[in-house]
């Protein structure tokens, strides 16, 4: 048997349970759980409607061979800088209050959370003793792994981007938001390892979007048999804590819209260490750029990770000037927020590109010109140097992925290896090169010693 009692409160509001509430701060108090809910089941999803790839694109496209690389390498009249040798020491605030929060933004290198994890695993922490403080609204995008065990949406959410949208945007960087009855939210904070979640209390951070339509929601924790319905007006935050652990909560929309800037979860026991990973698949140093004022929340940290550079050189108009000018506006508006934080801004790695495989193709083979197999690599140097440059100016030290893999070319090498360390794509790492790149970024800092002595 198990049973609740549901106090909703403000400054100057009592409400009781499954009533409207309109206040002034929102803040929902469970009582009494018996006993823990089932695991999440996603309600029917309706298949993406995306279109797949065309068999016979895909299979005129391959590595190119190792001869073609080997020519491109001994021709490219362009030397890259080693900035990998000039590393600068971490500038690691003295006497700093456990446990060291470390925020990381960045592209899909690292939204994946497979960088991450090794980075932590290195530094010698277990996955149980690393908590996040803050959770960007970054819930259902492909390419993003949280640390959470389960999410549902569905109903219609749209998300939107500090990196190309100039407007007042959370420190999440990005912003979901449904506008559809009946969209929903679940998330379940329980992890593989832990069979009682340690979540005690959650805030949900709201973007009054400044319509006058009312909007209204359903919150459920943990099974629990009766929705509570919240008025949310033009509030920015709403508070649920409970006298027992939460495992799950659900947030259907009632009526009107809701925009969501984020998550702040606090849990039942400290961690050792603190990371928050906001890094977006897409996402370019713009974020920064765009970013003068964050709305809203803005969490503490002692060391903060930038790694962005792939998607600026995939640009085929890339200005090395404009790139420069945006990311030195990026650093100022970082250093406005964070003055005293150690940074590190990480390079993006090598790139190779994939090439028409004539003898697959089931066409006449027409004449073209050989590819530039050097292409984004060359790219990616400069962003590199530009990114040296521009760290030492503003404080922070860098790390140059590229030359970290061996410079130039360096895709193709780990593309080859027995067990690949780059995907096919040849754009993104596989698992293992992740993880042997966060490795090797740890020993370059000696970030065990700094972090975890």
């Amino acid at each position: 048997m198990r049973f609740k009692l549901l106090t909703i409160f403000s400054m100057q509001a009592f409400c009781l349970t499954f009533t409207l509430c309109a206040q002034a701060q929102i803040q929902l108090h469970f009582n009494n759980q018996e006993q823990l809910p089932a695991a999440l089941i996603c309600p029917g999803q309706k298949p993406l409607n995306t279109k797949a790839a065309s068999p016979v694109a895909e299979e005129q496209l391959s590595f190119p061979t190792l001869d073609d690389i080997s020519t491109a390498l001994v021709n490219n009249p362009e030397k890259h800088l080693d900035n990998h040798s000039k590393l600068t020491p971490i500038n690691l605030a003295k006497n700093l209050q456990q446990p060291i929060k470390i925020g990381i933004w960045g592209d899909s290198h690292l939204a994946a959370n497979f960088f991450s994890e090794e980075l932590i695993k290195s530094i010698g922490f277990s996955k149980e003793e690393v908590l996040p403080s803050f959770f960007a609204a970054n819930i259902g995008r492909a390419g993003v792994r949280l640390p959470l065990k389960k999410t549902c949406l569905g109903g219609g959410w749209k998300y939107s981007y500090a990196y190309n949208t100039p407007s007042e945007f959370p420190i999440g960087m990005l912003r979901m938001q449904a506008k559809n009855k009946e969209s929903y939210l679940w998330l379940d904070f329980r992890t593989n390892n832990v069979g009682n979640a340690p979540l005690q209390s959650l805030e949900i951070l709201l973007n009054p979007n400044g319509s006058e339509e009312r909007t209204i929601l359903a919150i459920t924790i943990d099974d629990l048999p009766n929705e509570s319905f919240i008025d949310v007006g033009s509030q920015g935050q709403i508070k649920i804590d409970a006298d027992f652990p939460i495992s799950t909560i659900k947030i259907r929309l009632i009526h009107g819209s809701l925009s969501l800037d984020g998550f702040i979860p606090r849990y039942t026991q400290p961690a050792k260490l603190i990371v928050d990973n906001l890094a977006i698949p897409g996402a370019t140093f713009k974020s920064w750029t765009n970013l003068t004022q964050p709305a809203g929340f803005k969490p503490t940290y002692d060391l903060v990770f930038l790694g962005f550079g792939t998607n600026e050189g995939n640009n085929p108009k890339f200005d090395s000037a404009m790139y420069q000018a945006d990311l030195q506006l990026g650093l100022a508006n970082f250093r406005r927020l964070y003055p005293k934080t150690a940074c590190v801004l990480i390079g993006p790695p090598d790139r190779g590109i994939l090439v028409a495989n004539t003898k697959k193709s089931k066409k006449a083979a027409k004449p073209r010109q050989p590819a530039d197999l050097l292409k984004y690599a060359k790219v990616h140097a400069q962003i590199a140097a530009i990114q040296a440059t521009e760290a030492g100016i503003a404080g922070c030290s860098f790390w140059d992925w590229q030359s970290a893999m061996g410079g130039l070319g360096s895709a193709y090498t780990w593309a080859f290896e027995q067990a690949p360390l780059m995907s096919k794509d040849l754009t993104h790492l596989s698992l293992l090169g992740y993880q042997r790149s966060a490795r090797q970024l740890s020993v370059d800092f000696q970030l065990k010693s700094l972090l975890n002595p």
